[in-house]
Formats: C-alpha cells, structure tokens, sequence
C-alpha cells in the first residue's frame, strides 16, 4: 500500500520549509549588518587612499544616512571612524563641507558612548587623533558654549595658543 500524502500534509511541510527559510534570512540578515557597515568603511577608506573622493563621499553619506536616522546597527567605533573620514575627506579636498555631518557623526558616537569613544580614540594614528580632538571639542562646545566675554586674561590666553596650535596643525598639513 503506497501512502498517499494528503493536502493537509503538504501544506503543514510548505509552511515549515517556508518558515525555516524566513528564519534562516532573518539570522543571516541580523549577523551581517555590522561587517556590512564595517565593509563600507574600509571601501570608503580605500576609496580616499586612491584619490577617489566621489566614491569615498558617496560611501560615506551612505552611511551618514544611516547614523542621523538613529540606526542602531551602527556602534560608536563605526560611527567615529566615519566622522574621522568625513575630516580626511575635508582635509582631501581642501572645503569644510563634510565638517558638520562629521561633527553629526562623532555627537552619536558620543552618545552611545563616550567610554567607547575614549577607547578609540587611543587607537588612532597620530594623522587621525587630530581629526578626533577638533570633532571633539566642536561636539562638547555644541551643548556647553563659553561665552568669551566672560574669560579671565589667563584663559583668553590658553584659548588663543589653543587657536595658534590648531592653526599651526592646520598649515602643516597643507604642507605635507
């Protein structure tokens, strides 16, 4: 005697090989996502060392995209490195028109963690640790502004060799 399958049996088989492949995409999906972001990185990173600006921008706007929507699949080291890119592409290109989204960048990175932030930031070269102390102090002076008419003569003092410092790094890199 040959058993026949009836309906009810290959529609219960259907949905549990249908089931098995949405839970199956689903896990593939949520394990990607950081090595997807991480990827981006390192292609708009490649993307910047071979002069390819256009690329590297639209990489990162890509992602840029993602952080000021909140994504959550983007951890404050991804979101630092992309501020630092936004910083390297407006050294690159000579404007300050990727400063802001970068600022936008490193204040989320900040938010999700400024233990993580600190941690990063001892792991960047001597080139990006300039990037992330002026994303640093525009991020924090964002929400504590100094009222300059308020300063002592010490502290206009520390604030226009903070200045002449800044500038100074400033004109070593165009020179280099």
């Amino acid at each position: 005697m040959a058993l026949i399958p009836t309906f009810a049996s290959l529609q219960l088989r259907a949905t549990r090989f249908a089931l098995i492949f949405v839970c199956a995409a689903l896990f593939a999906a949520c394990s990607s996502t950081s090595a997807t972001v991480d990827e981006q990185i390192e292609a708009a990173n490649g993307a910047l060392a071979r002069n390819d600006f256009d690329g590297a921008l639209k990489q990162c706007n890509f992602l840029a995209e993602k952080v000021m929507a909140a994504d959550t699949t983007i951890t404050p080291n991804q979101a630092a490195n992309l501020a630092i890119l936004f910083m390297k592409l407006s050294d690159a290109r000579h404007d300050d028109d990727n400063v802001g989204t970068a600022t936008l960048c490193f204040r989320h990175a900040l938010e999700l963690s400024p233990d993580s932030l600190r941690a990063f930031s001892q792991t960047l070269s001597l080139e990006d640790q300039r990037h992330f102390e002026l994303l640093w102090r525009i991020g924090v002076s964002i929400d504590n502004p100094v009222d300059v008419a308020d300063l002592t003569e010490d502290e206009e003092g520390e604030a226009a060799a903070a200045d002449a410092f800044l500038s100074e790094m400033a004109a070593d890199s165009t020179t280099h």
